[in-house]
């Protein structure tokens, strides 16, 4: 799976993505929980 999808199964956009794994942005209590979601 690639940044883009990823982005697209947290509904985040894939910016924002980027941004929170270049610690250029927090990642708030529920995107944290969004994996356990999307691995499910």
């Amino acid at each position: 799976m690639d940044q883009e999808e990823l982005a697209a199964r947290l509904g985040i956009t894939s910016k924002h993505l980027s941004n929170i794994l270049n610690a250029n942005a927090p990642i708030t209590y529920e995107t944290a929980l969004k994996p356990v979601a999307v691995n499910a």
